[in-house]
């Protein structure tokens, strides 16, 4: 179907050429439903993933932040 299209297509993507988007950053949930939980966020910076929550800040891998940007709730390109 064109979701599953769209997402292999998202996920299938390296590193961009001049015309392509790289993700930035996402939001993703921790927690038993959407009405229970926390939301937290992992952010690109020049040396790399940041995941992020209200207290703390953690330092993720590239290889990390690729695995949780799979069930990432909503997510950020840059061009």
């Amino acid at each position: 179907n064109r979701i599953e299209e769209a997402l292999s297509w998202v996920y299938d993507r390296k590193e961009t050429g001049k015309d392509g988007y790289r993700l930035a950053a996402f939001c993703i949930h921790q927690g038993t439903s959407p009405e229970f939980g926390h939301y937290v966020t992992a952010v690109r910076n020049e040396d790399g993933w940041l995941l992020l929550n209200d207290e703390y800040l953690f330092s993720l891998t590239d290889e990390d932040a690729e695995k949780l940007s799979r069930s990432a709730y909503i997510s950020f390109y840059e061009k």
